[in-house]
């Protein structure tokens, strides 16, 4: 199984059916956060993972990726970052709600 397969089955199809399941939640805010996650997620794991293959660490088998290397890094480990980010993120907004707590602009009514 490739790098790529690896991430289109455990995943690219489990965040298409929790996007699907928290349609009615996502907004703008939610999404601007996300980002946020993600560029602060890659911020700490970009040099982690370069210094962890440099020190031999870890490794990839570059046959089972696409060989397009990004600071030492397959470029299928960045595709993993973001969609982590966006499957727990996810997760968590289904939980949120499951809750019956609110991400809305503002403070809550209890709060104030």
């Amino acid at each position: 199984m490739s790098y790529w397969q690896f991430l289109a089955f455990f995943l690219v199809l489990p965040l298409s059916g929790l996007l699907w399941w928290a349609r009615h939640w996502l907004n703008r805010r939610f999404l601007i956060h996300l980002v946020y996650l993600v560029v602060i997620s890659l911020i700490f794991t970009i040099p982690m993972d370069n210094f962890a293959i440099s020190q031999g660490i870890w490794s990839f088998n570059l046959e089972r990726t696409w060989r397009v290397t990004m600071f030492r890094i397959p470029v299928e480990e960045y595709f993993f970052y973001v969609l982590w980010i966006a499957m727990s993120s996810l997760l968590t907004l289904i939980c949120w709600h499951g809750f019956g707590l609110s991400y809305t602009e503002g403070q809550s009514e209890d709060a104030k």
